[in-house]
Order: C-alpha cells, then structure tokens, then sequence
C-alpha cells in the first residue's frame, strides 16, 4: 500500500461526500423530527441536519440492541431507508401549514442550515490540519470506536481486554462508530470526520436553544440570541485563556486554560468545549454535548406544547435513558430539563397526557440492556475537605457571569428563572457533596458538573445580552461596545487557535497521515486480515502512548493487555495475563501449549515485545513453523497462527 501522504490537497473532497451524504440523512429524517417538535413556531425545520443524524443514530442502536441489526454499510443503507419511508408512508400525516408558518420553516431551515454548514468546513479545516491519533487520549476513545463498530451484537466488546464485555459507558462511542459506518468510511478517517460532524452539531443545538430559550420571553431578536448562544457556549474559553493567548509563548500554551483551579495539591479539570474539540479526545462528556442541548430543546419544546403527545413526550423521556448509555453524568441535568418544563406549565397533567409520557419510556427501556459490567467502586461523600470561593467561580465562568446577571434585570422568563435555579443548585451540589471514585477526590464531580453548568449558563449568557442590547431604551452603541468588551475577550484563545491551525503547511483528514509508512503498511494488511473478535497477543500498552496496543487499537480484533493504567481504572482489582510464558517459551511445545491456554489468533512481535521480553531466535523459528507472517518488516512481524 502507498503511504498516505502528510499533506492531501484534496481533503476537502473527503469532508464534501460526507457532507452531501448528511443532507439525504437530513431529508430522510424530516417527518420524525417535524412531528417531535411540532409544538416550535418552526416545526423544528431549523433542527434537520440534526434530525437526520439523531435519527439513525437512535434507531440504529436500539435495532443493534434487539439483535437485528449489524453495524455495516449495507445495513445502514437499508435503516436510514426505512426511516425515510416510514416517516412519510406509515406514521405520520403530512402537515399543511399556513402561509406565516411556511415562510418561518423556510427562514429557520435556511438559519440552521447556514450555521451547520460554517461550522462544519470551520472544524474540517481546524481537523484537517492535525488528524493524527497521536496524543493524550486519543487512542482510547479510538479503541472504542474500533471496538464498538466491530460489535455487532451486545454487548459493546473492550478490545484492551480480550473481547470482554465493557464496563465503561462506551455507546457515545458506538454512536459515533455507526455514524462513520452510514458515511462509508474507514476508521482512520471517520475518527475525524465524526468530530468534525458533532462539532457542528453541538453549534447547531447551542443556536437553537438560544433561539428556543429567547422566543419564550416574546420579544424580538432570537436569532441573535441564537449566534450569542454559539459563540459563548461553543467558542468562549476561561479568563485564563484570554491571558494565555495573550501572554503565553510556551507550547501547549492552551492547556493550562482548562485547569485554572486547585484543591490543595489536586489540580482540578475546568475544561470547556472549545478546549475539548480542540484537543481532540472524544471522551463521553464531549459526545454528551448535544444531547444535553437537544434535552434543553425538547424541554422547551414541552413547555411551549399545548398538549403533550406522543411526539413531544418522546423524546425528553428517551434522552435521559439515551444519557444514562452515553454520558451517566448528565442524565440527573436532562432528567430535571423536562421536569422543570411540566412544573413551568403551570397546567394540570391529564389521564391521556400521563398516558403518552408512560408509553415513551418504553423504547427507552432497551437502553438498559444489556447491563453495563461492573466497574470502579464509587460513593457519594460530603465534601469537608475544600470549596470553590467566588473568586475561584469567577475564574472559570468569568465571561458568562455579566450575561446572567444582565437576565436578571431584563425581566427573565419563568423558565429562564428556572434554568438559573438549576445552575446554582448543580454548583451547590458540586460544593457540599462529591463522587469518589479511583483519585479520592472531587476532580471528576468538579470537571463533569461544571462542564454542564457551562452549556445551561452559556445560553442563560446569550439571553440576558439579546435582552439587553434588543432594549429599546437607552444607547445601543454602549450596549453593544459591553458586549463587544465581554465577547472578545472570551474568543481570543478559540481565534489564536484557529490562526495557528489555518497556517498548518499540511492537510489531511486521514488520521495514518501522521504514521510512517511501515506503521501504515502494517495496519492496512492486518485491518484486512484480522476479523471481529480475533484475540491478538502484543506487549501491554502504556497509557498515554499512542505506538502501544496498537493492533487492540486499529483493528477489528481484542487485545489480550492494553493501557494497564486505564484498564485498572475500569477494572480495579482485575489481574491481566501474563505474557511472558508465550514470549519466553523454552520449546515449541511449551509455546504452542500457552498458545492454545490463550486462545490466540494472532501474535505481534516488535520492539516493544522485544523490549518487554528476552525473545530467542530459537522462538522466532518456532513461530514461523506454526504461523504465517501477512506482516513481515525488519522491526515487526504481524503472525497469524496456523
């Protein structure tokens, strides 16, 4: 195979068919999100290239959940097909919306359109220009990517540990393996373009809600409130990031950014989404993102409803089920979205309404199947050890705080109030009560809750400024020269970012790019070779590393060792094999014999085995009279046992 070239000056023809491809998904998922947002003066005609995207995500992982559906190409051909056919055949009845309504549906579709669209080739240029796997971790969130897309039936297999059934909330990243699979690409480039894609999702969402959140007060100018929405929720970063872009040379200089507070000696985890796109990991509080906002739509969504049926009772209730699998986290801030709509209401529930919100928890019930294995032992303690003071807050939410507090004086609507209600009463909890878990300490409830509190406050954010520049007493150039004084500050770390990236020599979308060409050859035969559920023997990975585990990693097949440390993280207490019996085996019999005890269908040998273990020449001739060799290069042998 000719090694994949560093800089590819046709990319863009890559992220093009995918892009193409999201419109037909687009198309085909119109009449079911029309008719779960039936109740939104648009009909939910700006959320279809959401829909279509969340649409066969969903109905793809609960088919995949009852055994009749397998992650491939042909199959999701033939769901995404279904889904358009029985939205407009079966289910659901044509609208015949007046003419106001139309000319609204055309506007909102044309802003949400236009919105996806921006984001989308923004992100592929930021993408494109650092494609590689090849820091932090990376590796991990594409092991389970590989993995979740060479299960193709439950439950979701930990290709570090043997094919063994995960014990981590990993259907995040199926969801995003499922995607790159409808879009016909392989993992080394559906690794980026499924980011590239939720990026431009998560701005999508964050546009709408503010435009959701906004149009409850009645006034005029959601879709500015839409674009501060965005822009502070998606682009915004730390008061630390404005001083690090300003006065930072060091590289990264972006880091320190997202770990601005401490607890004694603990450094704890203050990211926001700009950083967390931009480093690349797509861990599961990443891939939560626009379920969050889309619980957020969907409880706006009930509140506005004149009645609830099926359609607007759905989809709140299948999100906290939908979280529970993807981002456990979350689920008690989406559980509390739709709760808060109901109680806001302000309207007695009826016997049929009850009746409707009771029948959608039953698709949502095949989300707790199959059961997630055990993993790391974990308490809620009382926090008496730190806290964060309002200085410390301020640190963290610097740019957000003028917005709130600006909402508060414009005459917040009661679900605005509400949201900001909620927002304090997930800080509180974060101050009086912690999650422990391995660390001892509340890093993780720290990380995980403000990340949330983030996305609520950065749209309670864009509120209070609409509000306050659409004002018509008063100046709207000193309002606007406020804003311009919080904004810009707040977009200085995401515009160095860009800056440095856009002026990257070299352009890819392929993550191999970044491999050498012996790396490349060697994945490409073995990703032809190696089939679902092949048990591969290699040295254990080291985490953090992204040249370990490797073959766990990229292929289809499960590796008997990989990261130690993130396995122990998963597993505590769980022992791993020991290796040193198959690679410092005296005899062929003895090496055939630990071959058989462990089941293997594949054995690599290269430097990190030689480094591991003291491997004979003798053990190499052995290998080559009970194997074949599709890898053979001077410093690694790939060996299928005979």
């Amino acid at each position: 195979m000719p090694p994949v070239a560093l800089h590819d000056p046709i990319w863009w023809l890559t992220a093009l068919r995918v892009f193409v491809i999201l419109h037909f998904m687009a198309f085909a998922a119109w009449p079911w999100f029309t008719r779960l947002f039936q109740g939104r003066p648009d009909r939910g005609s700006g959320l279809a290239m959401a829909g279509g995207i969340f649409v066969y995500v969903l109905a793809a992982q609960l088919w995949w959940r009852t055994g009749l559906f397998e992650n491939r190409f042909v199959w999701a051909v033939l769901l995404m097909a279904c889904v358009g056919l029985s939205g407009r055949q079966f289910f659901f009845k044509p609208c015949n919306p007046g003419f106001g309504t139309r000319a609204r549906m055309r506007k909102s579709f044309l802003q949400g359109w236009l919105v996806f669209t921006l984001l989308f080739w923004y992100w592929a240029g930021i993408r494109a220009s650092d494609p590689g796997v090849t820091h932090t971790e990376q590796p991990m969130d594409l092991m389970w990517m590989r993995a979740a897309a060479a299960s193709n039936s439950p439950p979701i297999q930990d290709a570090w540990f043997g094919g063994e059934a995960s014990s981590y909330y990993s259907d995040g990243h199926q969801a995003l393996a499922m995607l790159g699979t409808k879009l016909g690409l392989p993992i080394q480039e559906s690794v980026n373009l499924s980011q590239i894609i939720w990026f431009a999702l998560t701005g999508l969402l964050a546009f709408q809600a503010g435009k959701a959140c906004y149009a409850l007060t009645g006034k005029p100018g959601a879709s500015f409130a839409g674009l501060l929405a965005l822009l502070f929720t998606l682009f915004s970063s730390t008061p630390f990031g404005f001083v690090s872009a300003l006065t930072s040379e060091e590289s990264p200089w972006w880091w320190k950014a997202s770990r601005v507070l401490q607890d004694g000696e603990t450094e704890l985890i203050t990211e926001f989404p700009f950083f967390s796109f931009w480093l690349g990991d797509n861990h599961a509080h990443v891939i939560g993102l626009p379920f969050l906002l889309l619980a957020l739509l969907s409880a706006c969504a009930l509140f506005r409803a004149r009645k609830i049926n099926s359609g607007t009772a759905l989809l709140p209730i299948i999100l906290v089920f939908w979280s529970w699998r993807i981002n456990p986290w979350q689920v008690p801030t989406v559980l509390a979205l739709p709760l808060i709509a109901l109680w806001m209401r302000r309207k007695q529930l009826t016997s049929t309404e009850i009746r409707h919100l009771a029948i959608a928890i039953l698709p949502g019930l095949l989300f707790l199947y199959p059961a997630r294995t055990g993993g790391p032992q974990m308490e809620i303690l009382i926090n008496q050890q730190y806290h964060t003071n309002l200085y410390e807050a301020l640190q963290v939410f610097g740019f957000l705080v003028p917005g709130i507090v600006l909402m508060l004086f414009y005459k917040p609507h009661r679900f605005g109030f509400a949201l900001l209600c909620l927002i304090l009463g997930m800080f509180l909890c974060a101050e009086l009560l912690f999650l422990k878990d391995l660390f001892h300490n509340r890093m993780n409830t720290v990380f995980k809750v403000y990340y949330q509190i983030w996305i609520l406050g950065g749209i309670l954010t864009a509120v209070g400024f609409a509000g306050y520049i659409c004002e018509k007493a008063g100046s709207k150039i000193l309002r606007f020269l406020a804003l311009f004084c919080i904004l810009l500050p707040g977009l200085t770390y995401a515009g160095k970012l860009t800056r440095e990236a856009w002026t990257s020599p070299y352009r890819n979308l392929n993550a191999w790019s970044r491999m050498s060409s012996s790396d490349q050859s060697a994945l490409y035969i073995a990703n032809k070779l190696i089939q679902s559920g092949d048990r591969i023997a290699e040295a254990p990975g080291a985490s953090y590393d992204p040249s370990s585990s490797k073959f766990g990693t990229w292929t289809a097949g499960n590796s008997l060792i990989g990261w130690t440390g993130h396995e122990q993280q998963w597993r505590p207490g769980t022992l791993h094999p020991d290796l040193s019996p198959l690679y410092e085996a005296r005899s062929k019999a003895e090496l055939q014999q630990v071959i058989r005890g462990l089941d293997l269908d594949w054995v690599v040998c290269g430097q990190r085995e030689r480094e591991r273990f003291e491997i004979s020449a003798e053990w190499e001739s052995w290998m080559q009279e009970i194997s074949y060799r599709p890898v053979d290069q001077p410093h690694q042998q790939l060996y299928r046992l005979k």
